[in-house]
């Protein structure tokens, strides 16, 4: 039987019987990796030392010790000792090495950087000796000073002997004792010496570590490329060649020179079927110390994470039964999944990173789902949704049939309030606060409510006019400010200069040490008191808090990685808190994954991607994106045209015009996530003379239409509007779909609605918009790729309300609005070879409309069907309007409108989701079919 089908396996006997000690050297190292001025040192440490290795060294010292009889208390300062030698060496491994996991985690190198790597190192070699010399021992000293230069004088002899094929057995066997039998040995060693035995027993205890060190080291290399490089989660390239070496050096150790011949021109491969169990060389040489028990198949592991105490969990209920301590490791797992899940399905990576910790507190501490979990945007939701009984589906985020990237109430009774647009949160959890003070109901009952809100999204209107409501009506609710200093882009405004003031500040725990933040949260006899400290610490610090002017109980700022802070805050919260509160946390986007960290959008939204590098899998561009052409056009014509400008709501880098900003950053604003401010904005930028464009999504442009009509239509200001994500979206779902633009543009007087069919239309309409000064004004385009036509050199201004033809044809017309016509062009393919030859129009404008070409479609066809990206309302309804009015229904024509169905499609991707709005080729051949009357059930024959 294999050691990996042993009932009990010789580790886990041993982890068993010292169970109590290992509790205690548990305890010790989490005191000793403190750091009271250098919190990047417990971060680092915590990350390697409670990812969940064997700690075999420290268990061989206090085996050792107690099979010498001691009962003293210095064996397990001796076990610390040994783990923080281990870890530290660990950490300079894995930068020599290039390594980018360890234990199927990212290392630390990768996570935070090679210097922090290194000088926590030295931190921990560092607190290794203080340990050692509390013991009292100076042999003790001696031996794990010496076992120290030893590995790294391993270290150094790996990089110049691994490579070398002459290099001989001792050196191999140097290599390896330097490598890890040093540490076994001297694991052992000490564990006889603090103990007093004599020195026979203490050379066997020596003796047994070396040669266990040995055998450790040589299986680790065997089992790494008998399976693979991803077995232990170790891999690295440095690493990986070192390992060659160690193995083409133990097969040539013992064998005939035929056989160093076929090794030396065969390579790995052929050493590895050697040194098996059965091959020539097994037992022999270095191979001595191998265990006859190895399994000659080893078995990848899996590439995704190891997670035991995430496996514990399934519901949030779960969590209760961990302990602190537990609930930061499963902090790390948590991470460690959400990054692996994110990489298979791509999707919003940085913002769940940055509130991993939060998550599991907030999970741990109140109870959900009775508690109401309200998520802001909820994009950040994927840790959520893996506590919450998801994780088996985590993989499918963003596919067809699979969880949403956001909050959804369908989808669990742990979310109970959907989400995808900004600043709805404390609204919603004030609706659910004053519902259970009303004695509403619900499935899963009504208790705390609980808005989880970032600092971009608190700088929106709706945010504060929530707050003022709670404020007044002062009940209990709980508002987490999720202050990471970016939403999409980096936010801008006030708000955020005055969030950066009460970091700068007041440095953590300051408010709360004085006061906890909130008096009426302390005992009864210690509010005057604690309240007078108070008032005293905000004169000198903060000056008084806006949050407090609103009616809230304001704690913060505190760490919003550190379960230590979260956790006991969070219970004061639950315990005592009576009316509303703000808990002010202080994260980073992306954390714990370093390319989500170091990119500028902290790691927003990713594509799949590769979790060593973070290089995504993105498919080559055959086109350019439409966006993309919407901002080099108009940075061309703002280089011509002094007068143009560009506003934006919080999404510079998704509506292009971070490239405009970059020539010309005096004429591009930010405004955050204000679209109803934004609009307006424009609106006084038009009464004064400037070229606006309001560059926005159109799901978010509708968060600011009573300013499109009440302060751009009405007025008539020629405000440009560039309306990106036009039409369906794909993964984002229904929440950022594009669909009611058409409709609610169009029916505004004086207003212009273009869309353009391709990216060489667009080019035109940005030209178009930019010379149109005799009213508003507004553009629609899709994401993602164009068609791959040409882009025109000099951009054409299209005459206003004028369509053109594609292709003429007979019995029926297709007006096309948008990007739709490629469709149509493809239908009209397969309909040829069925003797039907429709005829094909691009719109362009959806108003005002081409009068004149639409009676001519009419006129010349009896039927005439109008395609658009758009809900019911939009281009279609006008037309029919059109032709109403002119009385062309009197005489028979056949007419028909495809529009997106009168329902919320969900994410799939985004040809899935025309298919099923039926706006693709195929439904539109159908269309025609059945209008002319063509039996359909034979169209393909």
């Amino acid at each position: 039987m294999g050691l990996d089908t042993a009932k009990a396996k010789p580790h886990d006997r041993l982890a068993s019987m010292l169970s109590d000690e290992m509790g205690a050297v548990n305890t010790l190292i989490r005191e000793r990796m403190a750091s009271k001025h250098a919190p990047r040192i417990p971060e680092v440490t915590a990350h390697l030392v409670e990812a969940g290795g064997k700690r075999l060294r420290p268990m061989l010292t206090l085996a050792a010790a107690k099979i010498c009889g001691y009962d003293g208390p210095y064996h397990v300062h001796l076990a610390a000792t040994v783990e923080f030698i281990h870890t530290a060496t660990l950490l300079h491994d894995d930068v020599v090495d290039e390594s980018a996991q360890r234990r199927g985690r990212p290392t630390a190198n990768l996570l935070w950087d090679n210097k922090s790597s290194v000088l926590v190192g030295d931190y921990l070699f560092a607190r290794s000796f203080q340990l050692m010399t509390e013991t009292g021992n100076l042999r003790v000293l001696e031996i794990l000073s010496n076992a120290s230069a030893t590995i790294a004088e391993g270290e150094v002899l790996q990089l110049t002997a691994a490579q070398d094929l002459g290099t001989t057995e001792d050196i191999y066997l140097q290599v390896v004792r330097g490598k890890t039998a040093a540490l076994f040995s001297a694991a052992t060693e000490v564990g006889g010496v603090i103990a007093g035995s004599d020195p026979a027993q203490v050379q066997a205890l020596f003796d047994y570590g070396d040669a266990l060190g040995i055998a450790f080291q040589i299986a680790d290399d065997l089992l790494d490329y008998m399976g693979d490089s991803g077995h232990d989660g170790q891999g690295g390239g440095q690493r990986r060649r070192a390992r060659q070496g160690h193995l083409r050096l133990a097969a040539r150790a013992r064998c005939r020179e035929a056989a160093r011949a076929a090794i030396g021109g065969r390579g790995l491969r052929r050493a590895i079927s050697l040194c098996r169990p059965g091959g020539k060389l097994a037992g022999r040489g270095p191979l001595r110390y191998l265990p006859q028990q190895l399994t000659p198949e080893v078995h990848p592991m899996s590439s995704r994470p190891e997670t035991p105490v995430l496996d514990r969990v399934t519901t949030p209920a779960d969590l209760k039964r961990l302990s602190d301590d537990e609930l930061i490791r499963l902090a790390h797992e948590l991470r460690t999944e959400t990054i692996s899940a994110v990489s298979e399905t791509g999707g919003h990576l940085g913002a769940g990173l940055g509130v991993v910790e939060l998550t599991v507190a907030l999970h741990a501490v109140f109870d959900t789902p009775r508690d109401k979990l309200i998520w802001d945007v909820s994009h950040q939701c994927y840790p959520h949704k893996i506590l919450t009984g998801r994780r088996d589906r985590i993989r499918t985020l963003r596919m067809k049939d699979g969880l949403s990237g956001f909050a959804k109430r369908s989808e669990s009774p742990y979310d109970p309030f959907g989400a995808g647009h900004s600043s709805t949160s404390i609204s919603a959890a004030l609706g659910f606060a004053m519902a259970r003070e009303l004695g509403g109901s619900c499935e899963t009952g009504l208790g705390d409510a609980i808005a989880v809100i970032g600092d971009g999204s608190m700088s929106a209107g709706m945010a504060f006019e929530a707050m003022n409501n709670a404020g007044h009506l002062g009940k209990r609710l709980i508002v987490i400010l999720n202050d990471n200093e970016m939403s999409i882009a980096p936010p801008t405004g006030a708000l955020s200069s005055y969030l950066n003031r009460l970091y700068a500040e007041a440095p953590f725990h300051d408010l709360k040490a004085a006061a906890k933040g909130a008096v009426n949260l302390l005992p009864p006899p210690f509010r005057e008191g604690a309240k007078r400290a108070k008032d005293v610490l905000k004169s000198m610090t903060v000056g008084g808090t806006l949050f407090e002017e609103l009616g809230f109980s304001y704690v913060g700022p505190i760490d919003g990685h550190d379960l230590h802070q979260l956790l006991p805050v969070l219970r004061t919260v639950k315990a005592r808190a009576t009316g509303p509160i703000l808990i002010h946390v202080l994260t980073k986007k992306g954390k714990g994954y370093a390319p989500a960290e170091g990119s500028a959008d902290r790691g927003h939204a990713r594509a799949k991607f590769d979790v060593v590098t973070g290089e995504q899998k993105k498919a080559p561009s055959n086109a350019p994106a439409y966006t993309k052409v919407f901002a080099q056009t108009l940075t061309r014509l703002a280089a011509a045209d002094p007068r143009i400008c560009a506003v934006t709501a919080a999404m510079p880098d998704g509506t292009g015009l971070d490239l405009m900003a970059e020539r010309f950053p005096d004429r591009v604003f930010d405004v955050g996530i204000a679209e109803q401010h934004g609009v307006t904005f424009s609106a006084g930028l038009a009464a004064g003379g400037m070229k606006p464009f309001c560059a926005m999504y159109s799901t978010f442009l509708q968060r600011g239409y009573d300013q499109v009509v009440h302060d751009v239509a009405i007025q008539r200001l020629p405000v440009r509007f560039a309306i990106d994500r036009a039409g369906l979206v794909g993964a984002d779902g229904a929440t950022h779909a594009g669909a009611y633009d058409v409709a609610f543009m169009a029916n505004l007087p004086g207003m212009v609605v273009m869309a353009a069919a391709d990216e060489a239309e667009l080019v035109n309409m940005v030209a178009t918009a930019a010379a149109h000064d005799e009213g508003p004004i507004a553009f629609r385009y899709p994401r993602g790729e164009g068609v791959g036509v040409e882009l025109p050199e000099t951009p054409q201004i299209l005459p206003i309300g004028k369509g053109r033809m594609i292709r003429t044809g007979s019995r029926v017309a297709i007006l096309s609005f948008g990007t739709r016509l490629q469709e149509v062009l493809r239908a009209c393919e397969t309909l040829e070879a069925r003797g039907i030859s429709p005829t094909v129009a691009d719109a362009r404008f959806a108003k005002p409309l081409d009068r004149e070409l639409i009676l001519q479609l009419a006129q010349d066809h009896e039927a005439l069907i109008t395609i658009e990206e758009g809900a019911v309302g939009g281009f279609g309804s006008h037309v029919a309007q059109l032709l109403s009015d002119e009385g062309v229904f009197d005489h028979g024509l056949k007419f028909r409108s495809m529009v997106l169905p009168d329902t919320f499609i969900d994410h799939s991707s985004p040809a899935d989701m025309y298919a099923t709005a039926g706006l693709n080729a195929e439904q539109i051949e159908e269309k025609v079919l059945t209008t002319l009357g063509v039996d359909i059930l034979n169209k393909r024959a």
